[in-house]
């Protein structure tokens, strides 16, 4: 339900498209509601009430901590979904050995560079089962031959965050 009330209030101020983040880690470990879903169903049923809600294009993203991206991809591509986001972060643990403490706030999402070579797979093999199925390429991205790399892939779009947050804005 409060994924149904999120997407009504962005489109009534005005959103032109919706991205879902139904992979996100740090719920999960953080101990609030909502955070990672695991089974292909739940993006379906989720995806399903979702787009009955509102008239933009919903696109949802992906977790990387499922079996099979191409499976959850089909199915809320017959749920009425856009497109999807291929993908979120794995959930992760550094420690930062110089302070004695860990990254971030513990137990989290972690992404970066590693990633390219695992996401670029799914958005592959997720472009090679539904060509017509628009596919945002996230995670791992650092540079402009990466965003190549996602479009030659299947991607559409190319997302950054992780390089965002290394380099700021001015990249």
């Amino acid at each position: 339900k409060d994924m149904i009330r999120l997407a009504k209030g962005m489109e009534d101020a005005g959103i032109k498209m919706i991205e879902l983040d139904l992979g996100c880690p740090q719920p999960e470990e953080m101990k609030i509601q909502g955070g990672l879903l695991k089974a292909s169903q739940d993006y379906i049923d989720v995806t399903k009430a979702v787009v009955r809600s509102v008239s933009v294009p919903v696109f949802i993203k992906l977790s990387p901590q499922q079996a099979d991206l191409v499976t959850t991809a089909k199915g809320v591509k017959e749920a009425g979904a856009a497109g999807v986001t291929c993908h979120n972060r794995f959930l992760g643990f550094c420690i930062d050995i110089d302070n004695a403490r860990p990254y971030v706030w513990g137990w989290a999402g972690v992404g970066g560079p590693w990633m390219l070579p695992i996401s670029l797979r799914w958005v592959s093999k997720i472009y090679s089962a539904m060509p017509d199925l628009p596919v945002l390429g996230s995670s791992g991205v650092y540079d402009y031959e990466d965003v190549i790399q996602y479009l030659m892939a299947g991607a559409c779009v190319v997302e950054f965050c992780s390089t965002i947050m290394v380099k700021g804005y001015s990249v």
